[in-house]
């Protein structure tokens, strides 16, 4: 019987998680309301109460869940292309924007990550793995410190900025927009 209670338990958690993602997409972080993720998953204003402690709790559990997502989806590419740094590189950073673009809320998190709270800006970098592949392929290539950080900085700009490009286009532009990013990187061997 308790395991049963249990996965009810966290299947509402999860659900809640899930409307609380779709309320930072609406409502941003400053006007997000823990009344309102009650009300998208059909509960009680009470019910968040019983899975977290409160709104600056939820929003810490967002930020992993999406995070946890994306590691999960990082992890299979850096495998997949486990023999060809270039290759791995150039995956996972379209494979990144496109996350950007189908988890707009990832986004506004990432850049408002520090005016949230001080546990959330504790939470590892969610583009942690950009640093660490760039140092691979630079290793691979015979590259110094400064070039890796100068292609690190170049991909960030390329991802974040298209993303909010994308973010702002018009319906049906983002798959053209995402091969011109894909173009871009060509410059990774």
């Amino acid at each position: 019987m308790d395991d049963i209670i249990n996965n009810v338990d966290q299947g509402v958690k999860e659900r809640l998680l899930v409307a609380g993602i779709r309320e930072v997409e609406l409502h941003g972080f400053n006007d997000f309301s823990l009344r309102r993720v009650a009300s998208l998953c059909n509960l009680s204003c009470a019910a968040p109460y019983r899975h977290f402690k409160g709104k600056e709790e939820l929003l810490v559990e967002i930020f992993k869940y999406i995070n946890s997502r994306w590691q999960m989806l990082a992890g299979e590419i850096e495998k997949a292309f486990d023999n060809d740094a270039g290759r791995r590189l150039r995956e996972l950073c379209t494979a990144y924007l496109r996350f950007l673009i189908v988890t707009p809320s990832y986004l506004s998190m990432i850049f408002q990550k520090n005016q949230l709270t001080e546990e959330i800006a504790k939470l590892p970098q969610p583009d942690a793995f950009l640093g660490e592949q760039v140092e691979l392929y630079g290793a691979e290539k015979g590259w110094d410190g400064a070039k890796c950080d100068e292609t690190q900085y170049r991909l960030r700009a390329m991802i974040y900025g298209t993303a909010l490009i994308i973010r702002n286009c018009e319906k049906g532009e983002e798959n053209s927009l995402v091969d011109k990013f894909r173009q871009d990187l060509e410059f990774i061997k």
